[in-house]
Order: C-alpha cells, then sequence, then structure tokens
C-alpha cells in the first residue's frame, strides 16, 4: 500500500492496490454510501462517502489476501487474521446497501465459508499436535480448540444467513464445523439441506461438487443409521 502526496509534500490517504476484476463489483464497491454511520449518530461525527469506499475497498483487498494465504500459501494462522481483519471492515458497510438476497454479496458468503474451513483446519492442526504431546498444557490447549470452533460455527451460519439458506455449499461447510464439534444432530441437519438444495444426481453439479456430493451421501447415511440406533 501506497501513500499520496499533496502539493504540500504531506501524505494523504493511502492507495489500496485492490485487486477487483469485475466492473460491477468495481462500482458497487466505490458506489455512494450514507454520509453518517451509526456510531457518528451517537458522537455527532461524520464518514464522508470516500472513507467509508475507502473501508470497503480495504476490507475486500484484505479478505482477497486471505484467500491467497488460504487457498495458494496454506498459511491458515495468516489467513485467519486476515479474514478476520478483512470482514470486520467490509461485513456492515456491505449489508448497510445491499438486500440479503443481493447477488452483490457473493463475495462475502464465499469469504465467510473459507473462513469457517481455515478454523476448522486450525483446530485439527492443535488438535494433531496435542496428540504427538507436543504441548503439555492440554487444559489451555482444549479451551483454545473449543474458542476455535465456537467461532467456525458461527462464521459458517453468518454464510448461510448471508445466502439466505439457498447455498448448499454454505450448508456444507456448517456440516463439517458439526462434525469437528461432534454435533451429529447438527451435521445431519445441514448434510439435509446440501442435500435439499442440490441433489446428488443433480446434472448441474460440476465433476468435483458431484464426487464430494457422493462422498457426503455416504456420511448422511451412517449419520442416519447411526441416529436410528439411538432411537
Amino acid at each position: 500500500m501506497e501513500s499520496k502526496e499533496d502539493s504540500s509534500g504531506r501524505s494523504s490517504r493511502p492507495i489500496v492496490h485492490t485487486r477487483v476484476r469485475d466492473a460491477a463489483l468495481t462500482n458497487f464497491l466505490l458506489s455512494q454510501y450514507s454520509e453518517t454511520d451509526d456510531d457518528a449518530m451517537w458522537t455527532g461525527r461524520t464518514k464522508s462517502r470516500d472513507t467509508l469506499s475507502y473501508d470497503l475497498l480495504k476490507g475486500y483487498d484484505t479478505v482477497q489476501k486471505a484467500e491467497d494465504a488460504f487457498n495458494v500459501a496454506k498459511d491458515y494462522v495468516k489467513a485467519a487474521q486476515l479474514f478476520d481483519e478483512g470482514l470486520e471492515l467490509a461485513l456492515q458497510l456491505a449489508l448497510r446497501e445491499n438486500e440479503l438476497s443481493s447477488p452483490r454479496l457473493e463475495w462475502l458468503i464465499v469469504a465467510h465459508r473459507d473462513y469457517a474451513k481455515v478454523l476448522v483446519e486450525l483446530f485439527y492442526e492443535d488438535n494433531n499436535r496435542r496428540k504427538k504431546g507436543k504441548n503439555n498444557d492440554k487444559r489451555r490447549k482444549r479451551s483454545k480448540d473449543n474458542e476455535l470452533l465456537k467461532c467456525a460455527m458461527s462464521v459458517a451460519e453468518t454464510s448461510v444467513t448471508l445466502s439466505c439458506g439457498k447455498s448448499a455449499l454454505s450448508y456444507e461447510i456448517l456440516a463439517e464445523v458439526c462434525c469437528a464439534r461432534d454435533d451429529v444432530v447438527a451435521e445431519r441437519e445441514a448434510l439435509r439441506k446440501v442435500f435439499k438444495l442440490e441433489p446428488e444426481n443433480s446434472t448441474s453439479l460440476s465433476f468435483e461438487v458431484a464426487n464430494r456430493r457422493r462422498e457426503l451421501g455416504f456420511r448422511l447415511a451412517k449419520l442416519d443409521r447411526y441416529l436410528q440406533s439411538y432411537i
């Protein structure tokens, strides 16, 4: 990120080198926002459109860096930090100007799904380290794991909410979080929503997704048998 100097040599607002490629999304991110935010209403301060647009652009760019850290570098700690920072900046600003059903929120739905995946990966990494005996403070470690899964659950549920309950992929990651938490009832419910939205034999699924759906179908059948045994 660079700073732009005015004629007096002083630095003005930093320039964020965003990676926004879609023209419609670019226009949305730079669109005009309300002059006053919720906090400012109580303090008498106001935020200009430029400030709000800058915050949203910065949030979007930070989320894209988080996606790179997750999908390319596989640096889950860095990805979690970046997702948290980016979504804190962007989420409320984006929701202020859009209904939940707006396609302009799709990038936020994806970001929450991937953030939840990152947190689950961190949970499994910590869990594996504990099993190998690399950390003797097991009580503190379990507490950290619980916090990771609690946060992952909240993030996954937000992804479902942002999609208005219409994203099978969001329910899929919700099921994954429930599995990590050993909540078989909630996991089965989430998987049922996946197949209700996108049946296993749907012709619209990609080869990769279709294969994953078959695996989830086996998992759902196993959960059904397990829970039936307790009835």
